[in-house]
């Protein structure tokens, strides 16, 4: 996406890794990741270094670059599809965790039943998820998605929209 041109994405975090690849129009909506697991809140990324073997993220996504920038070695990061149900996977034994979004995990739980139990541990880390544009992107475009983008916040248009998904 980043290599095209005038390509609009929708809810991309804007982490330091991908600064120089996007142009960045408008923050959406704050956005926490935590760690998910079978038994247990995991408080730290020490604490899942040292306790979870294989850790889930969803291929491409922002928590792999989150993970590796705070010493999660490689050997222990399972990229997999997002379509994977890395809840599921955990059940079957495949993985002991899943670093994700919140709302994410959340809505995943509450749309399995048989994964109630799973445990989601406090926000670790925290990214503004940006409506973005390929690195090449109008101008015109920026400057339109960007007051469009501003007028809905201001008359409270884009949080109804973020609240529907929470």
């Amino acid at each position: 996406m980043s290599s095209g041109k005038d390509l609009l994405i929708a809810g991309l975090a804007r982490i330091r890794e991908r600064e120089t690849r996007f142009t960045w129009i408008y923050p959406i909506m704050s956005m926490g990741r935590a760690f998910v697991t079978l038994d247990r809140g995991i408080e730290s990324y020490a604490q899942a270094a040292a306790e979870l073997r294989y850790i889930l993220v969803g291929l491409g996504a922002a928590e792999y670059d989150v993970l590796r920038a705070n010493g999660i070695p490689e050997s222990q990061i399972r990229q997999v599809r997002f379509d994977a149900q890395e809840a599921g996977m955990m059940l079957a034994g495949r993985a002991d965790g899943w670093f994700n979004t919140i709302p994410q995990a959340r809505w995943f739980i509450k749309n399995h039943p048989e994964t109630k139990d799973l445990v989601i541990g406090p926000a670790l880390n925290v990214t503004e998820q940006y409506m973005a544009c390929s690195r090449l992107c109008s101008p015109a475009l920026v400057a339109a998605l960007t007051d469009a983008l501003a007028s809905m916040k201001a008359d409270g248009t884009l949080d109804r929209i973020v609240s529907a998904y929470e």
